[in-house]
C-alpha cells in the first residue's frame, strides 16, 4: 500500500492491532532509621572526617551542579574546611538537640528542656549558641563570649577533642578545657 498513490491508502482511525499497552510495575525501595546514625562514626581522626565531608561536598556541588566555587585546585581550602565544620556541627546539634533545635530557630523558648539554664540561641549560620553573662565581656572574642553548644556523646565532640588533645602535646584537663572552651561548650567535658 505504500507504493500506490496517497489518495487510496486507509485514513481510518480506528486500527486495533491487537496489542496491549505494556503496563510496568514499580517497586521502590527506602530506608527508614528509628534511630539518627552518626556520619562521622567511620572516621577515626577529625582532620581527615573534614577533608573527606569537604570532598564529598565538592562532588555534591559537581554532580547536581549547585552554584558555588569553582575548585581550581585539589587543596582543600580553609573556607571550605569551615564551611564543612558548620555543617557537622549542625547536624549533630539537629540529631540530639531536635526539639530544641526547631523551637530556637522559630524564635520559641525551650520549656521543659535541660538547655534552659544557659539561655540558648540560633545564630545567623543557624548553631545554637550558649549565651549569658559573658556576652557582657567585651575583651573577649564572639567564640568565648556565644560558644558553640555541643552534645557530650555526639561523635564530633569525640573526634574534637581528641584533635585538640593531640595538638596541645597531650595537654591535661585544665588546658584541654581552656581550649575548648574559646570556641566550644560540652556539657560534662571533664567526663569526656
Amino acid at each position: 500500500w505504500l507504493g500506490s498513490s496517497t489518495d487510496r491508502w486507509d485514513t481510518s482511525q480506528n486500527k486495533n492491532f491487537g496489542t496491549k499497552e505494556e503496563e510496568r510495575t514499580h517497586i521502590v525501595c527506602f530506608a527508614y532509621f528509628e534511630k539518627f546514625y552518626d556520619l562521622l562514626e567511620n572516621f577515626s581522626s577529625y582532620p581527615r572526617a573534614l577533608r573527606v565531608m569537604a570532598l564529598v561536598v565538592r562532588g555534591i556541588h559537581g554532580i547536581f551542579k549547585i552554584k558555588g566555587p569553582c575548585y581550581k585546585s585539589v587543596d582543600i581550602s580553609p573556607d571550605e574546611m569551615k564551611s564543612v565544620k558548620e555543617k557537622l556541627i549542625i547536624v549533630s546539634q539537629k540529631a540530639w538537640f531536635p526539639n530544641e533545635y526547631s523551637k530556637l530557630t522559630n524564635k520559641e523558648m525551650v520549656l521543659g528542656s535541660e538547655l534552659l539554664n544557659l539561655n540558648p540561641f540560633v545564630d545567623e549560620k543557624g548553631i545554637i549558641r550558649v549565651g549569658g553573662r559573658l556576652a557582657n565581656a567585651q575583651d573577649l572574642t564572639y567564640n568565648e563570649r556565644f560558644p558553640i553548644l555541643l552534645p557530650s556523646r555526639c561523635r564530633f565532640a569525640y573526634l574534637f577533642i581528641t584533635f585538640l588533645h593531640k595538638i596541645t602535646l597531650h595537654g591535661g584537663n585544665q588546658l584541654m578545657l581552656r581550649v575548648l572552651r574559646t570556641e566550644f561548650y560540652v556539657r560534662h567535658a571533664k567526663n569526656l
